[in-house]
């Protein structure tokens, strides 16, 4: 029971080699909270590629200056495509933060259009076969799989507290 969370339970990080008999070296949500509260940096991105991700919104974006990332809802899976070898959160900003994000071609990344593309780009993706196609298909277009399941279409969660949009990278312009 954990009565500080609205859904009655922590949420936890845990490595790829997680065993459930012990947590040991798992990081609790109120832990991460802790110490992102102890940075003195103008803006904190939290960027989470994980299952039931959206549930550390409430905890970690908590002042101004942290932007949260989350690859899925509260109470729900994050998909990962073995062809990505990544989340779909992880190939969406690996292409938003190579260029595709900066909406206004100025050379920055902001915070705000990190986020936008995030929004508009990761539900486009085929988690099966990594292709964009617009709107919510219900079939991949390249294997014909259904998109359900573990197969479904990502809807990431993201917060932010700005005083004002803070760039998140300074890209080169050739």
């Amino acid at each position: 029971e954990a009565p500080d969370e609205s859904d009655g339970a922590d949420e936890y990080l845990c490595a790829w080699d997680f065993n459930s008999d012990n947590y040991n070296g798992d990081i609790l949500d109120d832990e991460l909270k802790a110490w992102l509260a102890g940075t003195r940096a103008g803006l904190v991105l939290v960027m989470l590629d994980s299952c039931y991700s959206g549930g550390f919104e409430s905890d970690l974006v908590n002042r101004p200056g942290v932007v949260g990332i989350f690859s899925s809802q509260e109470d729900k899976t994050s998909a990962e495509a073995a062809t990505f070898r990544a989340g779909v959160l992880a190939y969406t900003l690996e292409q938003a933060l190579a260029g595709q994000a900066d909406a206004d071609n100025d050379g920055r990344i902001t915070a705000e259009e990190l986020e936008d593309y995030v929004l508009t780009i990761m539900p486009q993706i085929c988690p099966v076969c990594k292709t964009m196609h617009p709107g919510e298909g219900q079939v991949c277009p390249l294997y014909h799989l259904p998109l359900t399941g573990e197969n479904r279409r990502q809807h990431p969660e993201t917060g932010r507290i700005l005083l004002r949009d803070l760039p998140v990278l300074v890209i080169e312009c050739r």
